[in-house]
């Protein structure tokens, strides 16, 4: 509702030891909305496994990533927004100068994102403002390390064109003019502009091109998706006219285009027929998520980053395997649920799992831990990704046979 968000939330093992590793949290939220305050990633669980968990507030929609020239002109840096990364940066920054006061370590650091949380994520890695303050990466269902990312980015250009259209919406000659809205009416805006943009500051390059010039910031990297990402986005479009087998082609080529549909629809045939409502949240969730995520990966291999990969697939009654699902496994905090009466004992031992999965790799940049299944890390001759759900062990990549599809239609449009 403010500007007034820059907080931290910070849980500390109950321990007199020092150089404890440091895990930061930034939320998703479409970078409109959230909190660091949330229950599904409160850090209690992380610090009975010995990590310091920090999460971050940072500015959000219209006071986060509004762009204007004359915010740009009136900047010692000549930047304009991107002031929600540059919240997230400088959080990063406060608590590796202050790791020690805290009991951690400066030097042992993994910076940990969710949704527009893990393309914020992909984009601190790619921002020389960063440098030094982390060695490891967490990004969770979403990734602006794409040659053109689908989501959460924009160019400046459009940026500072399409925010220009808030001042009339306010009535706002200049700056100072919306400088006077209260913020109560300025978040009721039309124009959305949640989306970070290369500033020439905070971002120098394109995420994508920061990786082929090997200049990325972190040393090692766990990254990964869930399985319906995006049927939460999808489905409700649809609500009253759901996609079957009459419709699904008409509704790729708005999506894309006729070439990249009949690619699509060559590849599912025989899915189609079966079930084309799955069809399409499928191929939109690996559109949005799936692929962002495999291009960072090999982005990241491609830099000399080492890169564990995973794909959630629990289902339960609640948050099941949708976008955002494995957020209270993560941390272990499905008993704090409102509806934990959703998950039986096999979430529970898959929440266990996982949190020690990321606490290890808080603690060591390796997931493993003594006694779990191995998780090695990410190659390219057998592109195994690891399970995480009633199985716990490697897979194939489910989607490689769509990743090159997507390719070509990013790079074509």
């Amino acid at each position: 509702m403010s500007e007034d968000c820059l907080y931290l939330n910070i849980w500390k093992p109950h321990t007199e030891e020092t150089n404890l590793p440091i895990l930061i949290y930034i939320h998703g939220g479409s970078l409109s909305t959230g909190t660091a305050a949330f229950y599904e990633y409160n850090g209690e669980a992380m610090a009975h496994k010995g990590v310091i968990q920090v999460n971050v507030g940072y500015r959000l929609n219209i006071f986060g990533y509004f762009a204007s020239e004359e915010l740009q002109n009136e900047s010692p840096n000549h930047t304009t927004g991107n002031y929600g990364l540059l919240d997230q940066i400088k959080a990063i920054k406060w608590v590796h100068d202050n790791a020690v006061k805290l009991g951690g370590s400066p030097d042992n650091i993994t910076i940990c994102g969710e949704s527009a949380g893990s393309s914020s994520i992909s984009a601190i890695c790619a921002s020389p403002l960063a440098s030094g303050l982390f060695k490891k990466a967490i990004g969770e269902s979403s990734s602006l390390v794409v040659s053109k990312p689908p989501h959460t980015f924009r160019s400046l250009e459009t940026a500072i064109s399409r925010d220009r259209k808030l001042y009339e919406e306010f009535n706002a000659k200049n700056i100072e003019d919306l400088r006077k809205v209260p913020a109560e009416e300025l978040v009721k805006y039309s124009v959305s502009p949640e989306q970070m943009t290369l500033d020439g500051y905070a971002l120098t390059k394109m995420p994508y091109q920061v990786y082929m010039d090997h200049e990325n910031n972190e040393e090692v990297l766990l990254n990964g998706f869930n399985v319906k990402e995006a049927d939460a986005f999808v489905v409700p479009t649809f609500l009253f006219n759901p996609t079957n087998k009459d419709n699904i082609r008409e509704r790729l080529v708005a999506y894309f285009n006729e070439e990249t549909a009949n690619k699509m629809m060559d590849l599912y045939k025989d899915r189609i027929e079966k079930d084309a409502f799955s069809v399409l949240n499928e191929i939109v969730s690996v559109y949005w998520f799936m692929q962002p995520h495999d291009s960072w990966t090999k982005a990241a291999l491609e830099a000399g980053t080492k890169v564990y990969k995973y794909q959630f697939t629990k289902e339960n009654g609640f948050h099941g395997n949708y976008h955002s699902g494995e957020l209270p496994d993560v941390f272990g905090n499905l008993s704090r649920e409102y509806r934990s009466f959703s998950y039986n004992q096999s979430d529970y031992d898959l929440s266990e799992k996982m949190l020690n999965y990321w606490s290890s790799f808080a603690k060591n940049g390796d997931p493993n831990y003594e006694g779990g299944t191995n998780w090695p890390e990410y190659n390219l001759l057998d592109k195994k990704i690891m399970e995480l759900g009633s199985n716990v062990g490697l897979i194939n990549d489910p989607y490689l046979d769509l990743y090159p599809i997507i390719e070509e239609y990013i790079e074509n449009k």
